[in-house]
């Protein structure tokens, strides 16, 4: 039964990324569609799954808590950025376009921190 549940998963997850490709198409009014851009933090998935398949132990842990403090200063800055776009009455497209990119990317960097820290540490040890 696992193994049909992870299957979907990976399928519902697939088409999800996939459904990113849809920012491309403007809207019917011909104006950008930049939200459909978050739908490409579905292929995160694929290295959320690196991490999961690691056996949690407590080196592990650590790097999981140190990179959710970085991207908790991530998330903060994030804030601030679109809050700052938003103050300079820029056309709304901008502020838009930067907290997609930038959210989008936040589902990347947490896993690659994650999987960067337990790589440092191991080589440490060698």
């Amino acid at each position: 039964m696992n193994r049909i549940s992870n299957r979907i998963f990976k399928i519902f997850f697939t088409i999800g990324g996939f459904l990113g490709f849809l920012g491309f198409i403007p809207k019917t009014n011909g104006e950008p569609n930049y939200l459909f851009f978050l739908f490409f933090s579905f292929f995160s998935f694929i290295l959320y799954e690196k991490v999961n398949k690691r056996i949690s132990h407590e080196k592990l842990l650590k790097n999981k808590a140190i990179a959710s403090r970085i991207m908790q200063a991530y998330y903060m800055i994030t804030i601030f950025v679109i809050l700052f776009l938003l103050d300079r009455n820029l056309t709304k497209d901008i502020p838009l376009l930067a907290g997609v990119i930038l959210y989008t990317l936040s589902f990347y960097l947490h896993p690659l921190l994650i999987l960067w820290l337990n790589q440092k540490n191991n080589r440490s040890f060698i």
